[in-house]
């Protein structure tokens, strides 16, 4: 790793001269696909992060927020990936600091000693704040126990502390998914999950009893207990930032250009004129990345297909198809001339930024 030892490329240089070119070269290829071999991991387990008594605390904050008056409210049946359904999520973020203040700095220690341990680009603790604190319920035997692959948009750590142990459900893994790359994880009571926001990631199938899961998404906006928000939305500087720690993700590119614009015309959107121009270039580079990628294609199909041009049209119709093509269980066939567009489509995007 930057050393000058006999299998570094600056040995290799040095031994050029001995060694016949064609092998040279195998070396060389060799040594980068061994680097290539030891990419970084999507996720990083940590276990018996939390111990009993932190647990009881957590579970504190749940009663304290189930007795308030708000309630309802913070309680929601969200929906998370496209082909997925909904969970019970219980929003904390009006409780957690009052109720359990120390959880909020050992989750953040645990997101700070996952990102040193995965080789992740490092933030500094003190930028980062909770997007969201919540309690998630899988319960098994339900419609709603399948969940499908979705990422968290521009928050820079998800940390995930598993409240239940094995013996209370059956099912649940974690798994990740980035190009070929797959990870899946199985967790006990304490156990803490962590991941970027942009990895691609879905809690299988909960086939009996109930799992429970505290988690914070950790960004560089609004807090949510400042926001007074259960979970915030993704901004132009949010996802800017964390395309500095990761510039060659489609997602978040793809996300960065839904900020800016789903569907032409802009009009309305952020009142910037060069928003069309700035959402374009981020779905354009959203599918260069990922060119068999159902995801980009769908939204880069669903920009152009409120152009006014008819070749824009035509070749929202043609992206719209291949997407179709490569998922038809998500993603409907489009039909005539003009690339449709329906209220049900922008929520299926926004699906995907949904969290864990």
């Amino acid at each position: 790793s930057g050393g000058r030892g006999p299998y570094s490329l600056q040995g290799l240089m040095a031994l050029s001269m001995a060694i016949p070119a064609c092998l040279l070269l195998s070396l060389a290829a060799a040594l980068v696909g061994a680097r290539g071999a030891s990419s970084e991991p999507l996720a990083v387990k940590l276990p018996g992060a939390m111990g009993t008594d932190d647990i009881n605390w957590a579970r504190q904050v749940v009663l304290e927020m189930q007795r308030s008056p708000e309630a309802s409210e913070l309680t929601q049946n969200r929906v998370f990936g496209v082909g997925g359904e909904g969970h019970e999520t219980l929003f904390l973020h009006k409780h957690l600091d009052e109720v359990a203040p120390k959880l909020r700095q050992e989750m953040l220690d645990i997101a700070t000693k996952s990102m040193e341990k995965a080789g992740w680009t490092p933030t500094e603790p003190s930028l980062l704040t909770a997007r969201c604190i919540e309690l998630i319920r899988y319960r098994g035997g339900e419609k709603a126990s399948n969940v499908g692959l979705h990422g968290d948009g521009g928050s820079i750590v998800t940390v995930a502390v598993m409240l239940s142990p094995q013996s209370a459900y059956t099912g649940g893994a974690v798994e990740f998914v980035s190009g070929q790359q797959r990870e899946r994880y199985e967790l006990r009571a304490g156990d803490a999950l962590a991941w970027r926001g942009w990895t691609d990631h879905r809690v299988q199938e909960v086939w009996s009893g109930l799992r429970e899961v505290l988690v914070i998404e950790w960004w560089t906006g609004v807090d949510a207990t400042s926001s007074f928000e259960p979970r915030g939305g993704d901004t132009v500087d949010t996802l800017r930032y964390a395309l500095t720690l990761a510039p060659d993700s489609a997602n978040l590119h793809r996300w960065l250009g839904e900020v800016y614009c789903v569907r032409l015309p802009c009009i309305g959107y952020r009142d910037d004129e060069d928003d069309a121009e700035l959402a374009e270039a981020e779905y354009r580079r959203a599918v260069s990345l990922t060119p068999d990628g159902a995801n980009a294609l769908y939204a880069l199909g669903t920009f152009l297909s409120g152009s006014d041009e008819e070749e824009p049209r035509r070749e929202a119709l043609e992206l719209l198809g291949r997407a179709h093509t490569l998922q038809p269980d998500v993603y409907t066939e489009p039909t005539g001339h003009w690339a449709s567009y329906t209220v049900n489509s922008m929520e299926r995007q926004d699906n995907f930024k949904s969290v864990m």
